[in-house]
């Protein structure tokens, strides 16, 4: 009995050394997203990961653009640039560096296809307590929970009626293995994104037959971010870093 109950745990036990350079994570369409500067990605060949189904998914190889350009921003016209991807209509994300990437089937367990074909729209589902996704990885339940509170503005005095603003702290959990991924609190600008779009894709990018996340770890829904985690950096008693990140505010955002 003993030996079956820690049987998950042993799959993470002694994870093999990351096949790591510099990756980069990416997202882009082919109309172009506005940047007021130079992106800290490249351009050049990306792997462009697209999904057919919630675990059909598969890599093939785009053109990341980077161009200098007249972009619109807050205070209107200024200089900028603008990133686009001319050879793919949607897809989850981009991504090079990885030495185990390679055209063609990934194994996937869970994509979000909602973002997948409206990235930048979310869910209207109120922000509430039931934030729990559950796939099955090899007959093993995997878990991203959602532990949502409440946080009493700081700044407030003793005797005023304080505002209360929305927290969540996310974990992931399997095969015996638990990790606090990210931990948010809300305020008057927004309030952090739920489950249905903070998942974005769960699948092996990395080659070891365990699982990698892609998520969007946003306390607002109006911008777009993306971390990357490698199951292969995934050490004992370790916290879970991720891997890379992208992030893009549309500069003709104000922020309020």
């Amino acid at each position: 009995m003993l030996a079956l109950s820690t049987m998950p745990a042993l799959l993470w036990a002694a994870p093999a050394p990351p096949a790591l350079g510099t990756i980069h994570l990416a997202h882009a369409s082919q109309e172009g997203y506005p940047f007021d500067q130079r992106p800290d990605f490249p351009a050049g060949d990306y792997l462009a990961l697209q999904c057919t189904g919630p675990t059909a998914c598969a890599l093939s190889k785009s053109k990341l653009t980077v161009k200098a350009a007249t972009i619109n921003s807050y205070g209107g016209k200024a200089p900028g640039f603008v990133v686009a991807d001319k050879d793919k209509s949607a897809s989850l994300f981009l991504i090079r560096g990885l030495a185990a990437l390679r055209e063609g089937p990934v194994t996937t367990w869970y994509a979000n296809l909602n973002f997948q074909h409206a990235p930048f729209h979310t869910t209207d589902d109120s922000f509430s307590s039931k934030q729990i996704l559950s796939v099955e990885v090899d007959k093993v339940a995997l878990e991203i929970i959602g532990k949502v509170g409440t946080v009493v503005e700081q700044a407030c005095g003793a005797d005023q009626e304080c505002p209360t603003y929305p927290s969540v702290s996310w974990r992931f959990r399997f095969g015996g293995i638990e990790r606090t991924l990210y931990s948010f609190k809300g305020n008057e600008l927004g309030t952090p994104i739920g489950i249905d779009d903070f998942v974005v894709w769960i699948g092996d990018i990395d080659g070891d037959g365990k699982p990698d996340l892609v998520l969007r770890p946003q306390e607002r829904s109006d911008y777009l971010e993306l971390s990357l985690f490698l199951s292969s950096t995934l050490l004992p008693g370790k916290p879970w870093r991720p891997s890379a990140k992208f992030y893009y505010w549309d500069p003709a955002n104000p922020g309020c």
